[in-house]
C-alpha cells in the first residue's frame, strides 16, 4: 500500500511539472526562489545552448524579467523540424530566431523548413516580458520530415 501512495504521489508531482534549482540545475521538487537552468548564460545567440533533434526535452527558465534563452541545432536542407516549449506554469512563450528557413509559429511550437544546411538559432522569451522562479518549460526537437518512400 505504501508503495502504491509513494507511486501516486510521484506521478503527481512529475504531472505538475515542479522542479526546483540545485546548483543551477533542475531535478524534479519545488521550485526555489534563485531558480536558474542549466543552460544559462543562454542569453545571446553567441552564448546558445546545443538543441539535439530527437533527443530527450531540456529544462528551461525564464526566471527573471527579460530574460532570453537562446538554443541552436544543425539543420539539413529539405527537413522539416519541430520545436515545442511546453510551460509547465500558467505563462507564454514567444520565439525569435535566426537562419534561412520557412518558419511558421503556432500554439504547439515552431515548423521549421531550413533553405539551406547549417545551424538555426531560436531565441525563447516570455511573452509578457516578465520571469519568475515557476517559469519552467521543457524545451523539444524533433525531425518530422516525412521518410523517403521507395515505390517500385
Amino acid at each position: 500500500m505504501q508503495r502504491k501512495i509513494h507511486i501516486i504521489v510521484m506521478l503527481a508531482i512529475l504531472m505538475l511539472g515542479v522542479s526546483i534549482s540545485i546548483n543551477g540545475v533542475r531535478a524534479g521538487g519545488i521550485v526555489s526562489s534563485t531558480a536558474t537552468d542549466a543552460y544559462e548564460n543562454d542569453n545571446t545567440p553567441a552564448l546558445a545552448s546545443l538543441l539535439v533533434v530527437d533527443d530527450v526535452a531540456q529544462w528551461h527558465s525564464i526566471s527573471i524579467a527579460g530574460d532570453i534563452d537562446w538554443t541552436y541545432f544543425p539543420v539539413q536542407a529539405g527537413h522539416v523540424y519541430r520545436l515545442t516549449a511546453t510551460t509547465l506554469s500558467p505563462f507564454t512563450v514567444v520565439f525569435q530566431w535566426q537562419g534561412h528557413a520557412l518558419v511558421r509559429q503556432s500554439d504547439d511550437g515552431l515548423l521549421i523548413i531550413p533553405r539551406e544546411t547549417g545551424n538555426f538559432y531560436v531565441g525563447i522569451r516570455s511573452a509578457d516580458g516578465q520571469g519568475a522562479p515557476d517559469r519552467v518549460y521543457l524545451l523539444q526537437l524533433s525531425d518530422v520530415s516525412a521518410p523517403a518512400t521507395t515505390d517500385f
